[in-house]
């Protein structure tokens, strides 16, 4: 099901508003219809999967290339695909997941803070949490650290409590000396890393911190409004 899944990803999306989908959707279990039940013969042969149905994604001079990179069959095994990294342990958790973390110092003590700062939001606001990965940079003097947020996107309530999680994980990681948050470095165009992560950030005050509550609360209202 998972090749069939890959492999008619285009086809998919197409069909957002089909009646086959619909009828899944309907059932009690739609998952359990999908990977287990009498829906999933029709759904299979509705995806319509294969390498060159695939493609058709791609621009006409690259279709080969890519028609015979997905022939492969590693391409549509989930454990190879995993063990290698290619498709990361948060695509396989139970709900869609929100990136948290940043970059900083590459000493112990500093990272354990990070984890602390990032979980303790997570579990203050009864969202679940885990540790996604760490990358070193500049021979180890800088860490790259990932973790994430896990949260039913259909349901209002946990979109909230993930708004008000990712605030709170900002306040705490700007407190942390060294720690930029990943937010704040995406999306600044074409540039070296070292001129934004350079020098360190000394981490916000008390005072500085509660200004940066009131930036937020300018931008985005109160609270009670995430």
């Amino acid at each position: 099901m998972i090749k069939s899944l890959i492999l008619g990803s285009s086809k998919l999306a197409s069909m957002k508003d089909s009646s086959l989908l619909k009828m899944i959707a309907e059932e009690e279990d739609p998952l359990k219809a999908v990977f287990g039940g009498p829906m999933r013969k029709h759904f299979e042969k509705g995806l319509a999967n294969s390498p060159k149905e695939l493609v058709k994604v791609f621009d006409e001079d690259l279709r080969d290339f890519f028609e015979k990179l997905y022939s492969k069959p590693e391409l549509t095994d989930s454990i190879w695909l995993h063990n290698y990294r290619i498709l990361p342990c948060r695509m396989e958790r139970k709900h869609m997941w929100m990136y948290r973390g940043g970059y900083m110092p590459g000493d112990k003590k500093t990272i354990m803070k990070v984890v602390e700062a990032l979980e303790k939001p997570a579990q203050q606001y009864d969202i679940d949490g885990a540790f996604g990965f760490l990358s070193y940079l500049e021979r180890g003097k800088l860490a790259h650290l990932e973790y994430d947020y896990y949260y039913d996107h259909t349901d209002p309530d946990a979109r909230k409590r993930v708004n008000k999680a990712i605030v709170e994980s900002w306040r705490r990681q700007f407190a942390i000396k060294g720690v930029t948050p990943l937010e704040f470095i995406c999306s600044k165009g074409l540039h070296r890393k070292e001129h934004i992560i350079y020098p360190l950030l000394p981490g916000l005050s008390e005072e500085e911190l509660g200004h940066f509550e009131e930036l937020i609360e300018t931008l985005f209202g109160g609270e009670d409004t995430w």
